[in-house]
């Protein structure tokens, strides 16, 4: 198991919220937080775990923000209708598809018996009632960590202390009900709503299905301001990309020349404020792992956004908005 060297008194806290398996992050001595990501068209926002994005499209969306809560990523085009899910008023990304929700992706096999590891989440949910999840949840009996993580699920910034169910859409607000449907709203089912994160996050974002349409938005990243990096959480070296404008830091973590993975932060994206991780595989592939170096040494897989959220947040504001953790990963100093 990981242990992230967490340098603040919160540490037994989050490792009690199960959190601390593992930790990614931009490395601390990089720039400060960048400035918001695309100006993308908004679209239809999918209002369940099939939702398709509506159409993209180059101008500035009613949100502001350039990747979708809910459905898939939208075709690029004419700019659609203003985001239906409720969540921040965000919609589908302009651009290339993306991946679709329930579908597994590319990248190396987590590690057995990681709350994540479920194959059978997306057939399991199917089975579940929301009727038994009443119109309005209070959740101050739970954690603040399990109350952050359904806050960025839906989009809301901070710890929650309640939300009511019609706020609850897209895939990741029917993730959310899915994890209170046992215990009728009074209990949250906390690993089956980190194996909701971890099946619908990626499509829920509306992120690039592969590097290529990441570039196809931006440009090609090889040719913004670099430079090499000793990574913490990786413990070797990162080639770490910035473009300003846009608010977007890539990530390449390296085995010698050979890019292992790339990981893409974009800042001020969404509208609670918080940050959003993707993760591609060497061949270039959107995924929702990655690999962790462990105290012991070697390499550990785990989920992501997950194991970057325990890393990336504020114990304040309970957002995840710290773009460059201090003291994290297995060789922080």
């Amino acid at each position: 198991m990981v242990f992230c060297k967490i340098m603040r008194k919160w540490a037994k806290l989050l490792v009690l919220g199960g959190m601390l398996e593992g930790c990614s992050s931009a490395e601390e001595g990089s720039s400060a937080p960048l400035s918001p990501l695309i100006a993308g068209a908004t679209g239809q926002a999918g209002q369940d775990s099939s939702g398709k994005g509506g159409e993209g499209g180059s101008g500035a969306g009613a949100s502001g923000n350039g990747i979708g809560q809910g459905g898939e990523a939208g075709q690029g085009g004419e700019a659609g209708e203003a985001g239906a899910s409720g969540q921040s008023g965000e919609g589908g990304a302009g651009g290339e598809t993306g991946v679709t929700c329930g579908e597994p992706l590319p990248g190396p096999p987590l590690k057995a018996g990681l709350v994540e590891d479920n194959p059978k989440y997306e057939e399991q949910v199917k089975k579940l009632d929301l009727a038994q999840v009443p119109e309005e949840i209070d959740l101050s009996g739970e954690g603040p960590v399990q109350r952050a993580v359904v806050g960025y699920m839906l989009g809301k910034s901070g710890a929650l202390l309640s939300f009511l169910k019609k706020e609850a859409t897209g895939p990741l607000g029917e993730a959310v009900l899915y994890a209170l449907v046992k215990s009728k709203g009074k209990k949250l089912d906390f690993p089956l709503l980190r194996q909701g994160l971890h099946s619908r996050y990626a499509c829920a974002r509306g992120f690039p299905a592969t590097l290529d349409g990441l570039k196809s938005l931006y440009g090609d990243y090889k040719g913004w301001p670099a430079e090499i990096i000793d990574s913490a959480p990786k413990c070797g070296q990162r080639r770490l990309f910035r473009h300003e404008e846009a608010g977007v830091l890539v990530a390449e973590t390296m085995d010698g020349d050979i890019v292992r993975e790339t990981e893409v932060l974009w800042t001020k994206n969404r509208a609670d404020g918080s940050i959003d991780f993707a993760v591609y595989t060497s061949t270039g592939e959107l995924s929702n792992r990655s690999e962790f170096a462990t105290l012991g040494g070697g390499n550990l897989v785990a989920s992501a956004p997950y194991t970057c959220m325990s890393c990336h947040v504020d114990t304040e504001s309970w957002r995840y908005n710290v773009t460059f953790p201090v003291g994290t990963g297995a060789c922080a100093q």
